[in-house]
């Protein structure tokens, strides 16, 4: 199911949005339910991508693997973090080992029994966000995070970048995913900046 439509509300997950499919569903059972359709919410998952996911398996170029899916070994989900496909947190690629093999369509690695763990997902992994890097809520940050650059804001957003870290410091996770501020020009032009302070540097 959210292999396909990942945060729509039929995939019973919590957190999910309430969106036209649903409420199609919902009007279509014809058992007495009045539908306001200027409700929906709009879905982002698969938005404007074909049939690509519906047709080919997540680790395929066609099925956008890169786009919307991870395939990161178990041993190295942690130390290796990411952002998530909205670019809202930054996280982990969520891959587990389960006590039994997957089923063979949903088989994605050498071992049968590894896949993603996250539910309704056919076994495609996808970067699940840490509680404490979601970039776009407005929390503080702490020591680290400031040191390392993260800022959390309504405005914030998930990009990769390379040695980032507070002037007079170092660390080994100077490359890879940060929370940072972001705005958008009417070109569709994203600028950043780190810190939550300074000028806006134009993505290139």
């Amino acid at each position: 199911e959210r292999k396909l439509f990942y945060d729509e509300l039929m995939c019973g997950v919590v957190g999910t949005k309430l969106s036209m499919l649903s409420l199609g569903f919902l009007h279509d059972m014809n058992v007495g339910y009045t539908v306001d359709f200027t409700g929906a919410e709009t879905m982002r998952w698969g938005a404007d991508d074909g049939c690509g996911p519906h047709l080919h398996r997540c680790n395929t170029a066609a099925g956008l693997r890169d786009k919307y899916f991870c395939f990161a070994e178990p041993a190295t989900t942690q130390s290796q973090p990411a952002c998530t496909w909205d670019y809202a947190s930054v996280g982990f690629c969520h891959v587990g080992t389960s006590t039994s093999a997957f089923p063979q369509a949903f088989q994605y690695y050498t071992a049968s029994n590894v896949g993603g763990a996250s539910p309704f997902m056919d076994g495609c992994p996808v970067v699940a966000g840490y509680s404490n890097r979601r970039c776009n809520v407005d929390t503080p940050e702490s020591s680290d995070d400031v040191i390392l650059g993260h800022t959390f804001s309504q405005n914030g957003r998930c990009l990769v970048g390379t040695g980032i870290i507070q002037s007079g410091f170092s660390s080994t996770r100077v490359d890879g995913p940060r929370c940072v501020e972001v705005q958008c020009t009417s070109a569709n032009v994203v600028s950043f900046r780190v810190g939550g302070s300074g000028s806006y540097t134009q993505c290139g």
